[in-house]
């Protein structure tokens, strides 16, 4: 009799909580939309709790403003208060924050000062090194120099703006160092067209930390140094113009400048083919293109220069000249002729082989 009573309390016990929580349902039709989370009334709802992620916050509106939260996903869970009874989290609805924010326009580093152009909307910048957090302003440029920062090291200076929803946005990467300035300057020429490895002469007892160029770190495996000759393969000084171009060689004493002056130095050459089948009583063209040089002449297989003309870049040999040499060697061949032209102190010699088709 003891334990039919028990049971039955127990019985009263459960209906009782089961009823309790059945008097206060969750809010239906939970929504997200322009950045604001929204749910249906319940009647005599004196609160509601929102769950976002692993945090609570308590409203006693239909509605929850996320405007002040970062980018992301989120589990949104809505629970409804009567006084001090309450109902069970609703299902969690799934939503993503993806503002669109603006970027840097600008971003200059010159003479240890890093600037930028100004976004609306932020709180504030940052200076990061990679992900080391270095200073915080709310300007829109910053002295590096007056940073704690230590002395023959090199930096991989970025500005993020941060906005009040904690959100950021990073610049591009610049390369900074704290090299000590040896006041040394090393200047050459680099022809870009005719060289695929650019040679510097920087002495026997260099050692080097590490090149920059346009703001790039070169990979080491893109130069070498033997016996005081710097080669810098052509992946790691490719300039996209023409003019003076700027090394900067971080040694364990200091750097270094490198001045050099990019030419694109093309020398005459012979572009069409300088093999050509000879056609009876045809004359012969070959298309050159000088670059600002000279076309010398031809030589070899007795040829004299009543036997060809050269005019506009194209040189025409005369059918009259194959005429003369089968006169003499009617089972000939092959002509073999050498063309000579000039740039400056420079020489180029090349061949010109004329085939003669035999009957």
């Amino acid at each position: 009799m003891v334990k039919k009573l028990i049971v039955i309390l127990l019985l009263f016990s459960l209906i009782g909580c089961s009823e309790s929580n059945d008097m206060v349902r969750y809010p239906k039709n939970i929504m997200y939309l322009d950045e604001v989370v929204s749910w249906d009334l319940v009647d005599d709802a004196t609160s509601y709790s929102i769950k976002i992620n692993n945090d609570v916050y308590s409203t006693e509106e239909t509605l929850f403003s996320l405007e002040t939260f970062p980018n992301g996903t989120y589990d949104i869970r809505v629970r409804t208060h009567k006084d001090d009874v309450s109902s069970y989290f609703s299902p969690a609805i799934s939503i993503t924050i993806n503002r669109t924010y603006q970027t840097f326009d600008e971003v200059t580093l010159s003479n240890h000062i890093l600037s930028w152009s100004e976004i609306l909307g932020v709180s504030s910048y940052e200076i990061y090194d990679a992900m080391t957090l270095l200073a915080t302003t709310s300007n829109a440029s910053i002295d590096l120099t007056l940073l704690d920062l230590e002395i023959h090291e090199l930096y991989q200076i970025r500005v993020a703006a941060l906005y009040p929803t904690t959100d950021r946005i990073f610049s591009n990467t610049y390369i900074y160092h704290t090299y000590e300035d040896l006041d040394i300057t090393i200047q050459t020429t680099f022809n870009h067209n005719q060289v695929e490895v650019l040679s510097i002469c920087v002495g026997s007892q260099l050692n080097i930390d590490y090149i920059l160029f346009e703001n790039q770190l070169i990979d080491s495996s893109l130069y070498s140094l033997d016996e005081g000759m710097l080669n810098l393969l052509h992946d790691g000084f490719h300039p996209d113009e023409l003019g003076l171009q700027e090394l900067t060689i971080l040694t364990p004493s200091g750097f270094i400048t490198v001045i050099i002056d990019v030419v694109n130095i093309l020398n005459p050459a012979l572009i069409s083919d300088d093999h050509i089948i000879y056609q009876e009583d045809m004359d012969m063209s070959f298309t050159f293109e000088l670059n600002g040089g000279e076309f010398i002449g031809l030589s070899g297989n007795n040829i004299t220069t009543d036997d060809y003309t050269f005019e506009d870049e194209l040189l025409v040999i005369k059918a009259s000249y194959i005429h003369r040499l089968l006169e003499d060697n009617p089972n000939r061949e092959t002509v073999i002729l050498v063309y000579q032209l000039s740039k400056g102190s420079n020489v180029i010699m090349g061949f010109i082989f004329i085939n003669i088709p035999q009957e």
